[in-house]
């Protein structure tokens, strides 16, 4: 019994030594990034395709639905690459080629995709498959979808009115 009554305060011991130790590394972390600033390195500027993309993408403060705020910024250090933050989590976004004539940033460590179109965008996580953010507009597209609401796009799958025949 003695000796179970010793491996167990060994063991304690270890588990507060090493406790310790872990709060002594995280304080020193700690004080190395309030000291000294992370440099990120500069990237060369995306292939001019990705470019004039990169030069549509709304940046500010996007509200979102359910009152939702989303910050976008272009990197200064990555031309044609941001940062998309929602709420704690930020996300390292570049554009994406596509033919649909959608705006589209991604996150391919994270996850995360970013679809702006003219009139809202949202955000996706491929990851967790589903939407984190929908109904976003910055101010421009907040006045294209009012433009919208006034004069509604021809759709492709009603008839029309042959104008012709008359």
């Amino acid at each position: 019994m003695l000796k179970k009554l010793s491996i167990s305060v060994v063991a304690a011991l270890a588990l507060l030594i090493s406790a310790q130790v872990h709060a002594q590394k995280k304080t020193a972390n700690n004080k190395n990034k309030t000291e000294t600033p992370a440099v990120e390195e500069s990237q060369p500027p995306l292939e001019p395709p990705l470019m004039a993309i990169a030069d549509q993408i709304h940046t500010g403060k996007i509200v979102c639905e359910g009152g939702t705020i989303i910050q976008i910024t272009e990197k200064t250090n990555a031309p044609g690459s941001f940062v998309l933050k929602l709420k704690n989590e930020n996300f390292n976004v570049m554009p994406v080629a596509l033919s649909t004539g959608a705006i589209r940033l991604e996150d391919a460590r994270q996850g995360a995709v970013w679809i702006q179109l003219a009139n809202k965008s949202m955000l996706l996580s491929s990851k967790l498959g589903r939407r984190l953010a929908d109904e976003c507009q910055s101010p421009a597209q907040s006045t294209v979808a009012q433009a919208m609401k006034l004069a509604p796009p021809v759709s492709i799958l009603e008839p029309q009115k042959d104008v012709a025949r008359k």
